[in-house]
């Protein structure tokens, strides 16, 4: 008897995640750890991107299952981080899951007046880049998440070392969870 799971299973497992994730989808995969690049690619179906996922990961056992279950429960248990996730995942998918809870606990923190007073003072946000993820976005959450990557991106930060301390320097409040103890040696270093 085998651990992997089947094509059956699989295609199971991934449209019963697909139904239950739903509007939070984008979330979920950040918080899988999946790259950006792959999670904003339009032509990429989500069967595709899930596909995409196990294939950094290796075979799709009962293990790399109950990640995604767990995934699945921090995602609407926003204030919860489960550490064998973080254990359980390639360093790489690891740092994007640690720069996933990083935006998503920056963004809930500060939102309405506050967050249009650090997008226009802080970020220095210009219109016109505003206006495109306003329009590209429906959520607030992603147009949240979509400003503080342009910033990201505007600015050349390549850490979250670097998100952060310059967070903090503004006096804006930085949740200390945003590093695995791999995270934090491999970029400090």
């Amino acid at each position: 008897m085998t651990n992997v799971l089947t094509n059956r299973e699989r295609n199971e497992l991934f449209d019963q995640l697909i139904e239950d994730v739903g509007k939070k989808w984008l979330e979920f995969l950040r918080k899988l750890g999946m790259p950006e690049n792959l999670i904003m690619d339009q032509n990429t179906t989500k069967h595709a991107m899930l596909n995409q996922w196990v294939m950094k990961m290796g075979a799709l056992d009962v293990n790399r299952k109950q990640l995604i279950k767990k995934v699945k429960h921090e995602v609407f248990n926003a204030d919860e981080r489960n550490r064998d996730v973080d254990s359980g995942l390639e360093s790489k998918l690891a740092k994007n899951r640690d720069r996933a809870f990083l935006l998503y606990g920056f963004a809930k923190t500060y939102y309405g007046p506050q967050w249009d007073d650090i997008v226009r003072n802080k970020f220095e946000m210009d219109s016109n880049a505003l206006h495109n993820i306003n329009v590209d976005h429906e959520a607030n959450q992603e147009k949240q998440y979509q400003t503080l990557l342009h910033w990201i991106q505007k600015e050349g930060f390549e850490t979250n070392y670097e998100i952060g301390d310059k967070l903090k320097s503004w006096n804006l409040v930085v949740s200390q969870e945003y590093t695995t103890a791999m995270g934090t040696q491999s970029e400090r270093s």
